[in-house]
């Protein structure tokens, strides 16, 4: 796994130069540096982050005490940041050249993908001991991605789909193909229990120090563990379990005759892709094939009864967050618009697929995971029971649990060997990531290694077996040639994000300022264009706005002042009083409410004082909102004048 993850990487940096190369170095490409306004607790500093393209790059706080590089899409991003988070974002457009460009999404893929590997290293490591310490002891178990979905095999009949693809199966490869390849798994797993622990590969890029990524004990158990099931779903044509498939809503209509030939025509591409799956000697074969067959089924199916049927995709408990009605109300979400969202976002995904020429897995993936978000929030409007959160990407792959195959034991002196070694490997591992990733607030922060990776990624221009000096000197010039100028990772106060984003203004090739205004004041903004004072009056404050719902999450206040500079100081007077007064309440509710509500006033309190004195932190934040609309817009103003309005200079 470590080559494979180097492979990667190279194949990531020759992609990105092969592209330059061909490129002509002049075209105009921009690199946007984002600078995220204030809110409060963790978010009370600020926060920057440099947009590439359709993938925005952030270094993010991880306990214990660790700062670790994010990559996300940046339509997810933005969301989040100006939705969620209720914060306005300045982007700061840097124009560069389609090389430049490229060196700097090779340059923080391979930060992002060198930080993945040494962190799933050490996740390896825990894995293979938990593993080996169970198979120690006689019961060797694996969780089986996608195999939660079929039917136990003893209580199942053939079903006709899986059939028809077992027959064609046989007849590319043999009557007896399942077979072979389910004791060919099992042999490789009697030989894994007689070594269970063998020496990996070795990568290492930047960090210094070489991480071992190899193929681990719990990893290829797991795997063969899903081949051997996947061959075994196949040879029984086995059934999906009951409530593998999430119904639709009551309101959504049957599918028309387009969305019944898009789906036919999907159907038909999955099963000719499955049966060259099945001759596949990849390692991952098993949860592909168990993957590829229950959305197979699942397609049959809404093709029999006219109903679009999908995989629930939800994950199990303890996986998935769950809330109640009445959680989801006090922090300021309605589960009737969550509904209506949500079936906008399927009504689309439908006619996005029905309109697909040649509908592919991705067009599938989309309407499945609408299809889930919808149906659950529906669900949980028509019955009492809790809605399931999820934010990341909803992929299918309810696990079961099967024992591995063999004499159910590991020899006892080779097992105190391998989990004595993986011990002290975890360890030395630990120690190492500490030592290589820790946050300090000062001297690495968000904002110092963004520009750190900047000169990283630059610094690949320079001649090799530069001095220091040289090097130092070498990466400043190159920063003029490709970026217009150079702000040093570590210069004075440019730790702080704003202070970053000014330097930005001042030392770099910056051709243009946008804003995406956040949530609140971007909707705020649109009634008081159409309603005039009276929407501005009614939207200053949390007991008559339209636009914000109380959230249990921030803490006690009544203004917003985030768009009031002016009057900030007298709202910031009445919020200080509203969090004292919380505060005292609070320690009568203490009993009820396990200290909330004066925790909330304390919160209210901290973030009231610096309103005193014209600075805004304290945004609100949001359960939900929808789909993000346009709110960036050309900024005419200069940076510190807007940020007058947007908030604290020191956020």
């Amino acid at each position: 796994m470590g080559a494979a993850i180097a492979d990667v990487a190279d194949a990531l940096a020759a992609m990105g130069a092969a592209i330059a190369d061909v490129a002509d170095a002049s075209e105009a490409r921009h690199v946007d540096f984002l600078y995220v306004d204030a809110n409060e607790d963790t978010a009370s500093g600020g926060h920057v982050a440099l947009r590439l393209g359709d993938q925005t790059y952030h270094f993010g706080y991880h306990r214990p005490g660790l700062l670790f590089l994010d990559r996300e899409d940046s339509d997810h991003f933005e969301r989040v940041y100006t939705g969620l988070e209720n914060r306005t974002i300045e982007s700061r457009r840097i124009a560069v050249s389609a090389e430049t460009f490229e060196l700097l999404r090779a340059g923080f893929n391979e930060r992002y993908l060198t930080e993945t590997a040494e962190r799933e290293a050490i996740d390896s490591i825990v894995a293979d001991r938990e593993l080996v310490e169970r198979w120690s002891s006689g019961s060797p178990e694996v969780d089986v991605r996608a195999a939660g979905y079929f039917a136990d095999r003893e209580k199942s009949v053939a079903d006709p789909p899986l059939a028809r693809l077992r027959a064609a199966v046989r007849a590319r490869y043999g009557n007896a193909y399942a077979e072979e390849r389910i004791e060919a798994a099992t042999r490789a797993i009697r030989r894994l229990a007689e070594t269970p622990i063998a020496s990996g590969s070795h990568v290492g890029w930047h960090v210094g120090w070489h991480v071992d990524v190899d193929y681990g004990v719990a990893a290829r158990a797991a795997d063969l563990a899903s081949e051997i099931e996947a061959f075994r779903v196949l040879d029984a044509a086995s059934l999906l379990r009951t409530g593998a498939l999430v119904p639709p809503a009551a309101s959504e209509p049957d599918l028309d005759a387009r969305e019944r030939r898009s789906l036919a025509s999907y159907a038909g591409r999955l099963e000719r892709e499955l049966v060259d799956l099945a001759g596949s000697r990849r390692p991952d074969v098993g949860f592909a094939l168990l993957l590829g067959m229950a959305r197979f089924l699942a397609l049959e199916e809404s093709l029999r009864t006219g109903r679009l049927l999908v995989l629930d995709a939800y994950p199990l408990p303890p996986d998935v967050r769950t809330l109640s009605r009445e959680e989801v109300e006090a922090q300021g979400g309605r589960l009737d618009e969550l509904g209506a969202s949500t079936r906008s976002d399927l009504e689309r995904s439908r006619v996005a697929f029905s309109l697909a020429e040649d509908p592919r897995e991705p067009d599938w993936g989309a309407l499945e995971e609408a299809a889930n978000r919808h149906r659950e929030v529906a669900s949980a409007i028509g019955s009492d029971r809790p809605i399931r959160i999820r934010s990341e990407r909803l992929l299918p792959a309810r696990p079961a649990r099967r024992s591995l195959p063999g004499e159910g034991r590991i020899e006892p002196s080779i097992a105190s060997a391998a989990i004595s070694r993986l011990e002290r490997e975890e360890t030395t591992r630990r120690e190492k990531l500490v030592a290589t990733y820790d946050y300090d607030l000062l001297t690495r922060n968000c904002v110092s290694e963004i520009f750190v990776e900047i000169d990283r990624a630059l610094e690949k221009k320079a001649e090799p077996d530069l001095s220091s000096e040289a090097r130092e000197a070498a990466v400043e010039r190159l920063a003029v040639e490709h970026l217009g100028g150079h702000v040093p990772p570590n210069r004075g106060f440019e730790f702080i994000p704003f202070v970053a984003a000014d330097a930005v203004d001042e030392e770099l090739r910056v051709d243009g300022v946008e804003v995406s205004y956040s949530y609140r004041r971007a909707r705020v903004a649109e009634r008081t264009e159409s309603e005039g004072f009276v929407a501005a009056l009614r939207e200053s404050n949390v007991l008559t706005s339209t636009v914000y719902r109380r959230n249990v999450e921030d803490s006690a206040f009544l203004f917003f002042t985030d768009d009031a500079f002016f009057a900030r100081p007298l709202f910031g007077a009445v919020n200080l009083v509203v969090g004292v007064g919380a505060s005292a309440f609070g320690l009568a509710l203490l009993p009820l409410d396990r200290g909330d509500t004066a925790w909330a006033g304390l919160r209210g309190i901290l973030w009231s004082v610096p309103e005193l004195a014209f600075w805004n932190v304290r945004k609100g934040s949001f359960f939900a909102v929808p789909e993000p609309e346009a709110n960036a817009r050309p900024r005419p103003e200069s940076a510190a004048a807007d940020r007058d309005r947007i908030g604290s200079p020191f956020s």
